[in-house]
């Protein structure tokens, strides 16, 4: 079995000594992602500030509750400053 196929198979192998090493290719979408993140958790903080159609749609309380009011826009900068934070860490680990 290949490290890569599942999480416990890498463990298996590594348990066992053997060396794994990552696909080409995987470090560089995860730096994508993770800037996507940070990218992401920017926006999230300017809703509260910004309305406008494209800010609308990408606020995440409209996303998660029945009815969005200006009460609940509040939730975007705490989630966009979560998400700053740990892909900041992720990229700095």
């Amino acid at each position: 079995m290949d490290c890569h196929d599942t999480g416990f198979a890498m463990l298996a192998q590594v348990d066992s000594g053997a060396a794994c090493e990552r696909r080409p290719g995987t470090a560089m979408l995860d730096l994508v992602v993770t800037i996507g993140g940070i990218v992401y958790g920017m926006v999230l903080v300017c809703v509260a500030f910004l309305r406008n159609r494209y800010t609308e749609a990408l606020r995440i309380d409209a996303l998660m509750v029945p009815k969005p009011t200006d009460a609940t826009r509040m939730i975007n900068p705490v989630i966009g400053v979560l998400l700053i934070a740990y892909n900041t860490y992720s990229l700095l680990a």
